[in-house]
């Protein structure tokens, strides 16, 4: 996928995210480049929270990739 397509890709993805609300994960720019973010500093964050990011990303993914 070219660079210009998975930025708009993690973009929507981060919307996406956040709407979903089983976390709190967004989109920043960094140097040029869109990225997720999660924010993992609540104090009640635990293993199970944190290994539920990937399978989430995963399933909101591929309802956005063309």
């Amino acid at each position: 996928m070219p660079e210009a397509r998975l930025d708009e890709l993690n973009a929507r993805l981060g919307r996406a995210i956040l709407a979903d609300g089983r976390y709190f994960a967004g989109a920043t720019t960094y140097q040029g480049r869109t990225a997720l973010r999660p924010a993992i500093v609540n104090w009640r964050t635990g293993p199970e929270d944190v290994d539920l990011i990937v399978p989430t990303i995963r399933e909101l993914g591929a309802a956005l990739a063309p």
